[in-house]
């Protein structure tokens, strides 16, 4: 659920901030408080995604799987963030001038709606310090 609700979250700031940027008369209180969920949600998302490597992992298989893990959200990173600034950079000179900013943010937002689908398909993660004893 962590996972689910951390991308919900970060997803929804995306679109927020996707406003924020297009519409000038959002009050900058508004884009800064999106930050604060986006962040919320990026820190409940990523050591849940760990947990759940983990947990789905057999003993043997978790170290391998983890640092698998570890190199696709770098990679993920990185392509999202290389295609955001790409968008970014190619409509600078755009008419209107919120254009660029507006549709990197959009791009990142579409991203953050597939993340919570994907999200959904971990499912129920089994707590095992809550079944050991």
């Amino acid at each position: 659920a962590f996972l689910t609700i951390g991308t919900l979250l970060s997803a929804v700031a995306l679109a927020g901030l996707t406003a924020f940027a297009w519409f000038p008369q959002i009050p900058l209180v508004v884009g800064l408080l999106l930050w604060v969920v986006g962040g919320t949600g990026m820190g409940l998302a990523m050591p849940s995604s760990a947990v759940a490597v983990m947990s789905l992992s057999s003993r043997y298989e978790q170290g391998r799987n983890q640092s698998s893990m570890q190199v696709a959200e770098s990679v993920g990173n990185s392509v999202v963030t290389a295609v955001a600034g790409g968008i970014y950079t190619a409509l600078l000179l755009a008419e209107p001038e919120k254009l660029a900013y507006a549709a990197a943010l959009g791009a990142a937002t579409l991203v953050g709606v597939a993340a919570v689908l994907v999200s959904r398909r971990v499912g129920h993660i089994r707590n095992e310090l809550l079944t050991a004893g």
